[in-house]
């Protein structure tokens, strides 16, 4: 991983602090683009002594214009992980209370009526074999796969051929914050439907080795997020679910939060 540089004052000990977190297994990425906009911060300010202060961690705190709560509280809490690692290596410095996270988030939950026009939506792509495109075939897989095991889009996407036993029916997630690895069960309904997308993969001309993505574009590529948030749109519309925005849904993000209905009874193919 390309690490970035640090010109401050802190500089010495923002890239101490991140070398111990990385290997103790943390990626450390968005952390560390924090920790840059904090190093020209205090170069902006003129700082020139080691020793976070009171003041210095106000100004730093302090909520920005159109700023989220959760991003203000991801950069507090940035300083106050830098403050207390000053601390311990002798360096006093001030630990600022972190602030209350104000969270708007709520998700869109979908009625049984609305998944059983997203799945028959989606399955009619396939329909569509004249269409020289990947995601007629990745959507109702990943769709399912999203709704039955609560996956983040982005987990789904990062899933290699080796991380799916379709035998055993489970799959093997990294965690993306620690690297730490786990297991989730899938059902034999969902593991159909996953060998079915296989075999319409294998008619692409490309790798599908281990390490290969299990979902791919037409040049075997993995599947972006992007491109699947265009194609679930697509799919709102056919299923005439309105989409009023990226904010209210719904998202893709959505189907981790199903209703209390039988999944199962959504997993196999129309």
């Amino acid at each position: 991983m390309n690490s970035k540089q640090f010109w401050g004052v802190y500089a010495p000990f923002i890239t101490q602090f991140i070398e111990i977190k990385r290997s103790l297994g943390f990626k450390y990425a968005t952390e560390e683009t924090i920790y840059t906009i904090f190093d020209r911060f205090t170069i902006e300010l003129g700082e020139t002594r080691v020793g976070i202060s009171k003041e210095l961690s106000e100004k730093w705190c302090k909520r920005r214009n159109n700023e989220s709560s959760s991003y203000r509280f991801h950069r507090c809490l940035c300083l106050s992980q830098l403050s207390s690692h000053l601390c311990q290596i002798g360096i006093r410095s001030y630990i600022p209370q972190l602030p209350r996270q104000q969270s708007s988030f709520a998700p869109y939950i979908f009625s049984q009526e609305e998944m059983s026009a997203i799945f028959s939506a989606v399955d009619g792509l396939t329909a569509q074999r004249k269409m020289m495109n990947s995601m007629i075939f990745v959507m109702p897989a990943l769709l399912r796969l999203l709704y039955s095991t609560g996956l983040r889009i982005s987990e789904a996407l990062e899933l290699r051929n080796k991380d799916i036993n379709m035998n055993d029916c489970y799959l093997v997630i990294k965690d993306s914050k620690n690297g730490k690895q786990r297991m989730l069960p899938f059902s034999e309904s969902l593991t159909v439907v996953l060998k079915d997308y296989v075999n319409h993969r294998t008619q692409l001309p490309i790798s599908t080795s281990e390490e290969d993505p299990f979902f791919v574009s037409l040049n075997g590529s993995q599947c972006s997020s992007d491109t699947v948030y265009n194609w679930f749109r697509k799919i709102l519309q056919r299923a005439k679910i309105p989409y009023t925005g990226h904010h209210h849904g719904p998202r893709v993000h959505d189907l981790r939060y199903p209703n209390k209905y039988i999944i199962q009874t959504f997993l196999k193919f129309a």
